[in-house]
Formats: structure tokens, sequence, C-alpha cells
């Protein structure tokens, strides 16, 4: 059905199905939770790899300069040397998890979408 406006009498534009269906599928758009969850994870991680490393380089240091020695101390120091290296290959190895799972994550998805009602709580078994 068209219409007019009525001071003018110009008729307005039909709205096509085509149109109304954008309209609707704008309006239907919801964020990617996952995709925020992603990156809050990413961004933890990264903190926790700086002060991990710098508590670990506080360490070192201090027993570079002489704090410590003996036998115990050079055991001692060897374990804080491989645990360092551990813990800096996990946090690398989680962060680039979060980057590969971050790529190719649209900004918005349709609000059935599993990653529109995503929730970063604990999703394994006991």
């Amino acid at each position: 059905m068209k219409t007019s406006d009525p001071e003018t009498g110009t008729p307005s534009p039909e709205i096509t199905d085509r149109e109304t269906d954008v309209e609707t599928v704008s309006a239907a758009i919801t964020r990617n939770r996952y995709k925020d969850a992603l990156r809050a994870t990413d961004k933890a991680l990264r903190a926790a790899e700086q002060a991990v490393s710098g508590a670990f380089d506080t360490v070192v240091d201090t027993l570079s300069d002489g704090a410590w020695e003996g036998p115990r101390a050079e055991t001692w120091f060897h374990e804080l040397r491989r645990q360092r290296a551990e813990a800096s290959t996990d946090l690398d190895a989680g962060i680039h998890e979060c980057v590969q799972a971050l790529h190719g994550q649209p900004e918005e998805v349709e609000p059935d979408d599993w990653r529109a009602t995503w929730s970063p709580v604990y999703r394994g078994s006991r």
C-alpha cells in the first residue's frame, strides 16, 4: 500500500521486504561475549607474564649478587631457573592460544549464537 505525504502529496517510498530484513538483522545482532572473554584472558595472561617475570628477575638478580651461596643455594637456584622457564613457556602458550582463538571471531553475533551468551565460568568437569 502506497502512502503519500499529506502536505505535499508526494508518494512515500515503499519499504521492501529486503529493507525490512536488513533492519531486523541489524537489530538482532549482539556482542560476541566469547571474544570479550578471550580479550580479557589475553590481557590477564600478559599482565601475569610481566609480573611473574619481574618476580623471578628480582630473586635471580639478588641470588646472582651473592645473597645466598653454597651447594643448597646452587640446587635451589637451578630449580628456580627451571621453574621460571616453565612458567614463561606456559604463559606464552596461553597467550598464543588466546590469539589463535581470537583470530576470525566476529565482533557481533546473532542473539541465539552460543557466543552471545558466553559466560567466563569454569566449564570443565570436577
